[in-house]
């Protein structure tokens, strides 16, 4: 399988994970199935959001493999997601958080409109673009290296998801001499 296949391949089937969690969390809590877990706490329910996401290893250069470790070690262990799951092969470039976010470093980076809306979340300049039914792929946009938060859900609140990622981004990925326009317009959203 030629190489554009097989990337191809890869994010379909990256983009399509994320739906089937939210699809089965949502059949969950249509059928009840959240109480049933609250009175058993060691049942299949607790199992699947600790299960590890099967992310494949991407082949990056050394340079943008190094920053990733680097932005990767930092993460924390929770968010407002939840708890951060293994990722299987892509744990030096990847992580995942309860069943709606998942964080892919050294990813493409994204191509905004001129007047595309930006957001400034913590010091670090990210772009929202939909992937997939609902599924929104927020994507830094002012550092050396891509890195992309792929929220399940609509856009509206998901910038709270990725707003404990700046940090950690913002200390080990540099920012770009040439960001966006947008980007130095808008002050921090956590400033009061």
């Amino acid at each position: 399988m030629d190489p554009t296949r097989r990337a191809a391949a890869r994010l379909a089937t990256f983009v399509a994970l994320p739906v089937a969690i939210a699809v089965a969390g949502l059949s969950a809590w249509v059928l009840g199935g959240f109480e049933r877990a609250r009175s058993v706490p060691t049942g299949p329910t607790t199992l699947a959001v600790t299960a590890p996401v099967p992310l494949p290893a991407r082949t990056l250069s050394p340079a943008v493999a190094a920053v990733c470790r680097a932005v990767v070690a930092r993460l924390p262990a929770s968010t407002p997601a939840g708890l951060r799951r293994p990722v299987g092969e892509a744990s030096e470039q990847s992580a995942a958080y309860g069943t709606a976010v998942v964080l892919q470093c050294g990813t493409a980076p994204p191509r905004p409109a001129r007047d595309a809306d930006l957001a400034v979340l913590n010091g670090v300049c990210w772009y929202a673009e939909p992937a997939g039914t609902m599924t929104i792929k927020w994507t830094t946009v002012d550092r050396e290296v891509p890195v992309s938060v792929f929220v399940v859900g609509s856009e509206e609140g998901s910038a709270q998801l990725v707003i404990p990622f700046s940090v950690p981004i913002a200390g080990a990925d540099a920012p770009r001499s040439d960001a966006p326009g947008g980007c130095h317009l808008r002050t921090p959203s956590t400033t009061p």
